[in-house]
């Protein structure tokens, strides 16, 4: 796998948190049914040092020393995949019943993950 596409490859997690992140995305994928969520999908799991500098890069074009700088939104600070180094992390996604990924989500979906997540001792990109 290359460094411009991310891993969705849920045997490249950690054992015991994919074992908790399947029960979070099922939990989840119910509690959110009623309000047009089809699923949840991984977007994201397991993340190389390469990987996370080539995201380090996006919107950081013509700045010097920068590994991998071109235009675009910045989508990282860290240089560093921290937990997703380790297969500790994963960026999920809610899937509209239109069979699309939502994005736009209202706050309500995130925050029904939110509350799946920690239920399950885990935290998510709005505990930070």
């Amino acid at each position: 796998m290359g460094i411009e596409s991310s891993d969705r490859d849920y045997k490249h997690l950690y054992p015991d948190f994919r074992d908790t992140l399947k029960k979070i995305i099922d939990q989840v994928t119910l509690e959110t049914a009623k309000m047009e969520v089809t699923g949840w999908i991984l977007i994201e799991g397991y993340r190389s040092t390469e990987r996370q500098l080539y995201l380090y890069g996006q919107g950081r074009a013509g700045i010097d020393g920068v590994k991998y700088a071109r235009a675009g939104s910045r989508v990282t600070w860290d240089k560093v995949p921290r937990h997703h180094g380790y297969g500790l992390a994963a960026d999920l996604a809610p899937v509209h019943s239109e069979h699309a990924v939502w994005w736009n989500a209202p706050i309500e979906v995130w925050s029904q993950l939110r509350h799946v997540a920690h239920l399950h001792e885990c935290i998510t990109g709005m505990d930070w």
